[in-house]
């Protein structure tokens, strides 16, 4: 129940406060004294109609130039508390029981409903009928049943009828979608094959893979195997050379035979040059001969022998790695597929017969 109501700049209200008693007031007086502006300040407390001010803000709030200069306030009070509409040029809000609420267009705060339990069964305008009096027998048992709260029972019916509604037409769209996408999915049935397909290209792809690095092994392999085919061609006169140095180790022996009984020779010649002196006048070509054999260079020999030497070790070294990579190729070679995993064509010798 209302206990009071206080009325700021409202039409012809400056400032007023009516202070009402249980059961039934009456506000009584002649026309044009704000009888019907108290019912106006509470409808819009109560509801936020209307949304302009122009026809309730008072001459007292206004300036020679029609600008606000003072609050619109409406305040109501009963046993739940107190609800104050307020409205200036800045602002324009609800204060219910001290907290304050900003208005976002016609919207009225729940805690203003809450505290003020009015709804349009309990205000009347001045210009509206008699009330219930000239309302059908329907529009009357609708006001009762909105007392005892029976129209709740209605609106959850007919939004219960509503929603069934809503929700078998939605039934129904989700139907001819479904529909649809059965439809549209037998269009796509082959992306099961293809599915498969890609299954099987991933396999081929990791054979592939796996393909390509043992060829790029492969290749590594050639590589080496050209690199020592061309150090076999460069010392392919090994071989010879071998040969040359076994007879030059034979010769080497000989030399040191001969060089023993060159030196013998030579001890003698000097024996025998020294009684062909006495005996005869000279032995030239015997000595040009001595100083031939003695010219022979024996470290040049040895140094030609140890470098020959060291050729035939690399030539050996060479040819036991052409034969194991030979042996690896061979094996490298094997393990290839005899059909191109990727053209389907004949592999020969580890290369596919269509690359050019």
């Amino acid at each position: 129940m209302i206990k009071k109501i206080t009325i700021n700049n409202i039409q012809s209200h400056k400032e007023s406060i009516l202070e009402l008693d249980s059961g039934i007031n009456a506000i009584v007086g002649s026309s044009n004294n704000g009888k019907s502006a108290v019912l106006r300040a509470l409808y819009w407390c109560v509801y936020n109609r209307p949304l302009g001010t122009d026809n309730l803000l008072s001459h007292w709030a206004v300036d020679k130039k029609g600008n606000q200069i003072s609050p619109m306030i409406v305040s109501v009070e009963n046993e739940k508390g107190t609800v104050t509409r307020k409205r200036t040029k800045t602002e324009n809000q609800y204060i219910v029981n001290n907290q304050e609420l900003n208005v976002v267009k016609t919207d009225v705060p729940e805690q203003v409903e809450k505290v003020l339990s009015l709804s349009d069964t309990n205000i009347q305008k001045q210009q509206d009928a008699p009330f219930l009096l000239s309302l059908t027998s329907g529009q009357v048992a609708q006001y009762f049943n909105k007392i005892v709260r029976l129209d709740v029972i209605d609106r959850v019916l007919s939004n219960a009828e509503s929603k069934r509604r809503k929700t078998n037409q939605e039934i129904n769209q989700v139907e001819d979608l479904i529909s649809d996408f059965k439809t549209k999915l037998e269009k796509y049935k082959w992306l099961d094959f293809v599915e498969k397909l890609l299954v099987k290209y991933d396999s081929l792809q990791r054979k592939l893979e796996h393909i390509q690095n043992k060829m790029s092994i492969l290749d590594n392999q050639i590589s080496s195997y050209n690199y020592y085919g061309r150090i076999c061609k460069k010392y392919e006169s090994i071989e010879n050379s071998k040969k040359l140095l076994s007879k030059l180790n034979q010769l080497v022996d000989k030399y040191r035979k001969n060089k023993e009984t060159i030196d013998d020779i030579s001890e003698s010649l000097d024996d025998f040059e020294l009684c062909r002196n006495q005996i005869y006048p000279s032995f030239d070509e015997q000595k040009k001969l001595i100083a031939e054999i003695s010219s022979i260079d024996m470290e040049s020999i040895e140094t030609k022998k140890t470098e020959l030497r060291k050729q035939l070790e690399m030539f050996e070294y060479a040819s036991e790695v052409i034969e194991s990579n030979k042996q690896e190729v061979d094996n490298l070679r094997k393990q290839l597929p005899d059909i191109c995993p990727l053209c389907g064509s004949v592999m020969k010798n580890g290369k596919c017969s269509k690359e050019k």
